[in-house]
């Protein structure tokens, strides 16, 4: 195409007349054989070159990104899907990864699943979750709206924890997304997982769940996380997303251990 705007310039006709009179031009100069075999192989190494960089991690850490954070978009297999309160090590001393999150944030719906699996992986990790919804219904430091219907979202997931099944509602509400107490209602009325309906709308608008969801924006927003996800290790803030494999090394350097010699 570029030959072809170039050529029509000085030659008479039209666009795809200068584009084949090039293309003739071209091929006439590679008739000695010499340069016909520099040509094949200058081509075979840049397409080869342009391959290696494309399935090369090591040339590029943003394609393993892309590639780790699209396999934790998909929805959580059974076999490693949260259950009750407690994810991962219930011991006093285990390692504990905090995150703080938003039901409507698409890259806190990829870290959400990801934890799941990265727990499965150390022996000695806890999975700590706790609401940061940038909704205006609950979230005060807000000047507009960003992700509405988060905030509802997070009452019921913070109820739910009061009947022993938070991580279960929490994973449900990354894959249903619902904005509205109806939908969320309807959402959790069909979830199979035989929660007292009437104790979950009462908790749901209790000053107690009001408070731990307050509390929970507070430290963050305190400690300048004002975006989601946000994860925490000690003292240690990381803002974003990492990659599976970054995010492996950070549990470990701070102590989590591998429960199979295989992961590492």
């Amino acid at each position: 195409l570029l030959i072809g705007l170039v050529a029509v310039v000085g030659i008479k006709g039209s666009f795809f007349g200068a584009i084949k009179q090039s293309f003739l031009d071209f091929m006439e100069a590679l008739k000695p054989i010499p340069y016909r075999v520099a040509f094949v192989v200058v081509m075979a190494c840049a397409c080869g070159f342009l391959g290696w960089t494309y399935t090369s991690a090591k040339f590029s850490p943003a394609l393993s990104f892309s590639r780790e954070y699209l396999k934790f978009t998909k929805p959580i297999p059974e076999n490693i899907a949260p259950k009750g309160n407690v994810l991962g090590s219930d011991a006093k001393d285990a390692v504990v990864l905090e995150i703080y999150s938003d039901y409507k944030c698409p890259m806190c719906s990829a870290c959400n699943h990801m934890l799941a699996q990265i727990v499965k992986e150390y022996k000695n990790l806890r999975i700590e979750h706790h609401a940061m919804p940038l909704d205006t219904q609950c979230n005060k430091y807000l000047e507009q709206e960003f992700h509405h219907g988060s905030c509802i979202m997070a009452q019921y997931s913070e109820a739910a924890q009061m009947q022993g099944k938070f991580w279960e509602v929490n994973t449900l509400f990354f894959d249903k997304k619902p904005t509205t107490e109806d939908e969320v209602l309807d959402v959790l009325e069909n979830s199979g997982l035989n929660l007292d309906m009437d104790k979950m709308k009462k908790d749901a608008h209790s000053t107690e769940v009001r408070d731990m969801i307050n509390k929970d924006i507070d430290y963050a927003v305190a400690n300048k996380q004002i975006g989601t996800p946000s994860l925490k290790m000690g003292d240690e803030f990381e803002m974003g997303i990492k990659g599976y494999h970054e995010l492996k090394k950070w549990v470990e350097k701070n102590g989590a251990e591998p429960s199979n010699k295989l992961f590492k």
